[in-house]
């Protein structure tokens, strides 16, 4: 069964059930972050730039005044992100020749 996106299951209903579904939605973003993350490292992404994710998603983390919902976005903001530094790194070792 396919679940609505969060945004259209949080709309509505009372602030608990708003902020239950806010939650929801920003632990599903933050495992897709950390199987981001984890891919990045393994396809070879700099250390550096790992290091600028990880202050960031840090940062996110403690926004706790944000909505969760907006947490949740900035997480797959920064899963994606890292999911395309990954594809670059994993394009750039198809293309070195082998020895």
């Amino acid at each position: 069964m396919k679940r609505a996106s969060p945004a259209t299951d949080c709309a509505g209903g009372s602030d608990y059930e708003q902020a239950h579904c806010g939650h929801e939605a920003m632990m599903t973003a933050d495992q897709h972050l950390r199987r981001a993350y984890a891919q990045a490292r393994r396809a070879g992404v700099p250390s550096e730039v790992l290091a600028n994710y990880n202050y960031r998603w840090a940062d996110l983390l403690q926004s706790a005044e944000a909505p969760p919902l907006a947490v949740a976005a900035g997480y797959r903001d920064l899963a994606a992100e890292l999911d395309r530094h990954a594809a670059v790194e994993r394009d750039r070792a198809e293309d070195l020749p082998e020895f």
